[in-house]
């Protein structure tokens, strides 16, 4: 799986500042797999 320019620029700022990302978007629940970092989802 291929992460995407944003939702990669997207998890940096979250995993460097220490915030957690809420999302309904699939692509971030896939990307959890190879990038550690927090997510809320709405789904």
């Amino acid at each position: 799986m291929q992460i995407g320019t944003i939702d990669a620029q997207l998890i940096r700022l979250c995993r460097r500042h220490d915030l957690m990302l809420l999302s309904a978007d699939g692509d971030f629940r896939s990307a959890r797999a190879q990038v550690a970092f927090r997510l809320w989802s709405a789904v």
